[in-house]
């Protein structure tokens, strides 16, 4: 670079530093009060939105409680609709479950009485033997069928009510006489007249007992 070439850089500089500045027009500058407007608008804003956005959300939570609501009213529609199942297939096999209830009495009647001790007929008389043991067979014959008797009713949702050592109770229990035993305490089933059954929980028929009844 040579000096003239200097000079000229230099004038042009020293220009320069002697030159005014002078500010841009107003509207370039942004004041408080415009910015707080700005803000107070920007923060409106925010609040409308916020407020539609609980809006929203209320009515999505409406929405789930009303399938909520929904699901239970078909859960109990569908509940309400198999007791009446349960209650109609009870209601059909009761005529045919009383039927077997009544065979059980009658098999169990028969087995109640024990066969007496062989006698000396008995033992001598080769006729007599051969009854007794057909007797023998013909008993064991009723246990299994009231074996498979019991296993039906079983299938069916019925079983037996214990009642012997229990307390009486009047919902599963009729009362048909009653004994004196010390050794008892007072209103204990002392022994059975008739066995009584339920069905899925509920009294199907009452059982017939003899209740303690302790003397004052």
């Amino acid at each position: 670079m040579d000096e003239q070439q200097k000079e000229e850089l230099v004038a042009r500089f020293r220009s320069y530093l002697e030159t005014e500045f002078v500010p841009g027009p107003e509207e370039d500058f942004v004041d408080r009060m415009t910015l707080f407007n700005e803000m107070a608008g920007l923060k409106n804003e925010v609040r409308i939105e916020s407020r539609q956005l609980k809006g929203a959300l209320d009515d999505f939570r409406q929405v789930f409680t009303s399938l909520d609501d929904a699901q239970a009213e078909v859960n109990r529609m569908f509940e309400h609709i198999r007791q009446q199942d349960r209650e109609l297939a009870r209601a059909v096999q009761k005529p045919i479950i009383l039927g077997l209830l009544d065979l059980y009495d009658r098999l169990s009647a028969s087995l109640a009485g024990q066969l007496p001790a062989p006698s000396l007929l008995d033992r001598l008389l080769p006729g007599r033997q051969q009854s007794r043991k057909w007797l023998q067979v013909h008993n064991e014959g009723q246990r299994m069928i009231l074996h498979r008797l019991l296993e039906l009713l079983r299938q069916c949702g019925v079983s037996a009510i214990e009642t012997v050592g229990e307390p009486f109770d009047p919902h599963c229990m009729q009362a048909v006489g009653s004994e004196s035993n010390p050794e008892q305490g007072h209103g204990v089933v002392l022994h059975e007249s008739r066995k009584g059954f339920r069905q899925d929980g509920a009294s199907l028929r009452p059982a017939e007992v003899i209740v303690n009844k302790r003397e004052v």
